[in-house]
């Protein structure tokens, strides 16, 4: 190994408080909340659970896993930033003293110290620090683990509560005296779902705008033999009823969106960018008059297939927004970026961080309208606490672009087993819960302008994770009308905040956050 090489050791005495997989999802951060390059080895004998994180040129670094968290839920957590030494730390005391670190953190940057402002969350920390102090006092190391975890849990039901709270005087600062726009509330619709009256009914009803997703695998599956079928039932259906439309992504350059002729340039970019340009062609052309603003790309900072410079990041972006106003001058143009929590940008070579990304466009001097950030499970990805939810889209403040989040959404059920699960596990009501809050907190930023659940209906079949507002039989789960719920609110404005303690209301829908 070499001299600027160090190791950090983490234990957890009990393997069962590590979520499934935890050893090959696991990764390191830096001194600057940043994901770093490194190795973890995750061993288990007779004294528990050994993580070993090596990295180079790093002197602190935390490590961020999934972790059973009680009844917050099987969640990626992180540690605090740790010095190397001999004897490994304790993982559970150093995830318990991050998530009370950065309460503190949090507290300053949203000016949330008045109890008064937080309602219940400077309690529940206070009972967690509590906790925390016995745990660090306690004589038994698997005590002190235990006492750990009692303080993990509550250390998150504390951030939640204030990033609740803090998402409510947002909201009331925003549309306190104005009613929130006619494009707050949208969905994903992919093409191939079929037109179910409730379904439709629901989207004239109840959805301000729809995106339609592009799929480039979908639409030409066969080199020169485009079917634009799917996507004209659903752009004719949208026109005649004069619901605005957001297409794309355009080009998706996860594998699963590629076509096989597109796929085999994997390490080609010239003669890929040659054919996905005939194909970007095609479709705008085809729909230039109907869309209002197009989605023209996805992933490009990712590198999760496709294998780019960053100089071909930049240059694709600029080809694909040019593209789409040499047809319509008028045309809205904006840049998806994927994986707002970094768990996978140390496993791709090259690739950027997402707010980095949108930086260095802008940089560029590449004119995009908004920026899309993309919100949805994923290949390896693990579940967030509502705090995470508002933490990352605290990135994106000052990136100049207004953000629509594109595609935010948890299943129904717990279909994946590692990806862990928000309190409980995954049911419509948990669903319902987490993505009403989730919005909540989305809209309350100043910088976001709409929000898209990440699928209509089950019933589209392809790629179908539990995410639909309608299951695959038609049936409106309890998502919809907590979403439609927050949009009626909305409507109108909200008026002065109520100076009354207890659980926030407006953001939660009326409903505690601890329900």
């Amino acid at each position: 190994m070499s001299a600027s090489s160090s190791i950090f050791r983490f234990r957890a005495y009990d393997p069962a408080l590590l979520g499934k997989g935890a050893g090959d999802v696991a990764h390191a951060i830096g001194p600057d909340d940043n994901p770093c390059r490194g190795t973890v080895t995750l061993a288990t004998d007779d004294g528990g659970a050994l993580l070993s994180v090596s990295v180079v040129d790093e002197e602190v670094v935390a490590i961020t896993l999934p972790v059973r968290a009680g009844h917050a839920g099987t969640l990626m957590l992180q540690t605090c930033v740790v010095t190397p030494r001999k004897e490994p730390y304790g993982l559970m005391l150093e995830l318990a003293r991050h998530r009370i670190k950065h309460f503190i953190q949090k507290c300053e940057e949203w000016q949330m110290w008045d109890p008064d402002l937080a309602r219940g969350a400077m309690r529940l920390w206070e009972q967690a620090r509590g906790i925390f102090a016995k745990a660090l006092l306690a004589a038994d190391d698997r005590e002190g683990e235990r006492l750990a975890l009692q303080s993990l849990e509550k250390s998150i039901e504390a951030s939640e509560h204030l990033a609740m709270s803090h998402a409510e005087i947002l909201l009331h600062r925003r549309f306190g005296a104005r009613a929130a726009s006619s494009t707050t509330l949208g969905t994903n619709v992919r093409p191939t779902t079929p037109l179910q009256p409730s379904l439709t009914e629901a989207l004239q009803r109840d959805m301000d705008v729809l995106q339609i997703p592009m799929s480039w695998r979908e639409i030409e599956p066969k080199k020169g033999k485009p079917d634009f079928a799917a996507v004209d039932r659903w752009v004719t259906w949208a026109l005649e009823r004069k619901k605005p439309l957001m297409a794309g992504p355009l080009l998706d350059l996860r594998e699963e969106c590629l076509p096989d002729h597109a796929r085999v340039f994997r390490h080609d970019y010239e003669s890929f960018l040659e054919l996905a340009y005939d194909h970007l062609e095609r479709v705008v052309s085809r729909y230039k008059h109907a869309i209002g603003i197009w989605n023209v790309g996805s992933g490009f900072h990712a590198n999760a297939f496709l294998e780019l410079s960053l100089d071909q990041m930049i240059d694709l972006a600029r080809r694909v927004t040019v593209l789409v106003r040499q047809h319509n001058r008028k045309a809205h143009a904006l840049i998806e970026v994927v994986d707002p929590f970094a768990e996978r940008a140390t496993r791709s070579a090259n690739s950027i961080l997402p707010w980095r990304y949108i930086e260095i466009l802008q940089q560029e001097g590449i004119t995009i309208s908004a920026v899309g950030v993309r919100m949805t499970p994923g290949c390896g990805s693990v579940a967030r606490d509502l705090f995470q939810v508002s933490c990352a889209l605290d990135r994106f403040l000052g990136r100049e672009a207004r953000v629509l989040l594109t595609g935010f959404g948890v299943p129904a059920q717990d279909i994946e087993p590692r990806g862990g699960h928000w309190h409980d596990g995954w049911t419509p009501d948990s669903q319902a819960s987490w993505g009403g809050r989730a919005a909540s907190i989305a809209l309350s930023k100043p910088f976001v302008d709409t929000v898209f659940w990440a699928d209509a209906s089950d019933a589209a079949g392809v790629d179908a994770r539990g995410l639909g507002l309608f299951d695959a039989a038609g049936t409106a789960r309890p998502i919809l009308s907590k979403l439609v719920g927050l949009r009626r609110t909305l409507r109108k404005p909200l008026g002065p905040r109520p100076g009354t303690t207890g659980a926030t209301k407006v953001a939660e829908g009326g409903r505690d956050a601890r329900e």
